[in-house]
This record gives structure tokens, sequence and C-alpha cells, in this order.
């Protein structure tokens, strides 16, 4: 069974300057899925979310969305399917003839944003992937197989720095089950 999610904002995260984050709901905003991206794409919904922002109907992502809508006989949507070492595995699928495209997540969302197309992720994945939903919250936790290699280095380091041992052990443990799985 699929779940249908919505973009509800960006932010860059606080310390850092090369990453952001997209904040994807379902529709009664009670949980959240938390998609890490860099800081171009923070850039690029930026221009588009901004009043300011300038135009960008020449741009590739608004080019595709008049290539998409043109197509009125296809169905296109992004199914988030799985993750793997960090990353979301994250298609464009036209339903019709049922074709796939892998794309990174956080272009996807930008196209969907963009497109105004519809966003599904399988129930089971987004249930362990959420967190509750606050849209007062001062920060947001991202599940630890969420984050790139680079990033769970850089909080297994500062776990240890702090003297957060129970985090720098599951970090650790994180951090094995990749290796693991990567030499199999």
């Amino acid at each position: 069974m699929k779940r249908q999610l919505f973009f509800r904002g960006i932010t860059e995260i606080v310390g850092s300057e090369e990453m952001g984050l997209i904040v994807l709901t379902d529709e009664y905003m009670t949980r959240q899925l938390v998609i890490v991206c860099d800081k171009q794409t923070v850039y690029q919904f930026g221009l588009r979310m901004s009043r300011s922002g300038g135009d960008t109907k020449d741009l590739l992502p608004e080019v595709l969305a008049s290539i998409i809508k043109r197509d009125i006989n296809l169905d296109y949507h992004i199914d988030i399917e799985d993750i793997d070492n960090g990353k979301y595995k994250t298609v464009i699928h036209e339903v019709v003839f049922d074709h796939k495209n892998t794309i990174r997540a956080s272009d996807a969302i930008l196209l969907s944003y963009i497109c105004k197309l519809k966003i599904f992720i399988d129930e089971t994945l987004y249930l362990h992937q959420s967190v509750p939903y606050n849209d007062q919250a001062k920060g947001m936790s991202i599940p630890i197989n969420a984050i790139s290699d680079d990033m769970l280095q850089k909080a297994l380091d500062r776990a240890i720095k702090d003297e957060n041992y129970e985090l720098a052990s599951q970090i650790s443990i994180e951090q094995k089950k990749r290796r693991n799985k990567a030499t199999m």
C-alpha cells in the first residue's frame, strides 16, 4: 500500500552551509519524512518559493514540467521506493506504460513541486522512516539510516566530542551495517 506525501518546506541545517532538509508530511500532517539535500537544491527551491526570485521559466525543471504537462495522455508521479546507505531510492513513474526513471530524491521533490506531481511512498517504509510532525518544533529528527556516510561520520565525531556515547554507539552500529552490506 502506498501513502501520498506533501511538500511542507525546506530549510538549511543549522551549522552546515552545505546541506538542507526537505520536509514532507502525510495528508493530515501527523508524521513527517525528512530528506537531506545539498545547498544547490535549497537554492533552487528558494528561487521558486520567494516572490522576488526572478524568472525561472527557462530553467531545466520548468522546461521538463512544460513537456510533462503537454504530454496529457501520460500520468507521472514520484515514488520513494526504498532507502539504502543513507539515500532514498526514488523514481519518476509514468503509470500508463509503467516506465520508471531513477532520480535523486531531492531532485524528484523539486520536480514534483514545479510540475505539481504527486509523491508516494510505501506505507511500511513511511512508518519506519517518518517521525511525528510538529509545525512549531524548533528542530527535527532524521532517522539515522537517512543520513549520508559523510554526515554520519561527522555526527559520530560530534557525539564522541560531546561524550554522548549512546548516540555514538548507535551511529557506529549503522556504519558497521553499511560496511557489511557493501562487502556482501
